[in-house]
């Protein structure tokens, strides 16, 4: 655990207004034990369990700058308000933070469940997104591809997919047929579009509509140049 918490209500706590309390505060939840273990203090081992530290008013004073007479001031303090308990002996004295558990390791393991109310609008984004099922006229690899590539564009133009939307689309893509349809995602992405349109004419190819439609637009052009009904 390379980090400790200071839970906001502190503000509201008297102590918070003197710099003395603070900062011997802050150190005795920076010196507190995160986990079960034993020191060795003055030739002593002494076993902690979370929230422990085994310290002396001499230490505090040496890591906080605050004068020793002033440190165990504070500590009583502390100990009054129900913050602390001490365990004193004549070689070391071991506080223990009341609350340890709950403001330290309760409140970091409910952040850390896959809660949209804890974890960000990030994440309540991504628990409102489904999978879109994809016509059967288009369910193939290529175009699977070419759809989740147009949903990430979409993703980052900041222009959401809505239902009605994704169903229109896949509707007038479906008529397309696949191959086309991949176009016109391609084509829309490249030129910058939210929305998906049929394919630009290129060449002698007519597009926007299927491959049959293309084929037999392409013999009646051929038989209108041969002069042919």
């Amino acid at each position: 655990m390379s980090y400790i918490k200071l839970n906001r209500a502190l503000r509201d706590n008297p102590i918070a207004g003197d710099p003395h309390y603070l900062a011997v505060w802050t150190w005795l939840l920076m010196l507190a034990a995160y986990k079960p273990h034993s020191v060795i203090l003055n030739s002593i081992p002494v076993d902690l369990k979370a929230g422990d530290l085994a310290t002396s008013v001499r230490i505090l004073a040496d890591r906080t700058g605050v004068k020793k007479d002033k440190i165990a001031a504070i500590l009583v303090r502390l100990e009054k308000e129900g913050m602390i308990r001490r365990r004193i002996s004549n070689k070391y004295t071991v506080i223990t933070l009341v609350n340890w558990d709950k403001f330290q390791v309760e409140e970091t393991q409910q952040r850390r469940k896959p809660d949209a109310s804890q974890t960000g609008e990030k994440k309540v984004e991504e628990g409102k997104r489904k999978k879109v099922v994809l016509p059967p006229e288009l369910d193939t690899p290529e175009f699977a591809e070419a759809w989740a590539e147009w949903e990430q564009y979409r993703r980052e133009k900041k222009a959401k997919l809505t239902p009605t939307t994704v169903k229109r689309q896949l509707a007038m893509l479906t008529r397309l047929g696949s191959d086309f349809a991949i176009e016109a995602i391609s084509q829309s992405i490249e030129a910058g579009w939210t929305g998906v349109f049929p394919p630009k004419q290129n060449g002698n190819r007519a597009t926007g509509v299927t491959i049959d439609e293309a084929l037999l637009e392409m013999d009646c052009a051929r038989g209108d140049n041969n002069g042919s009904v």
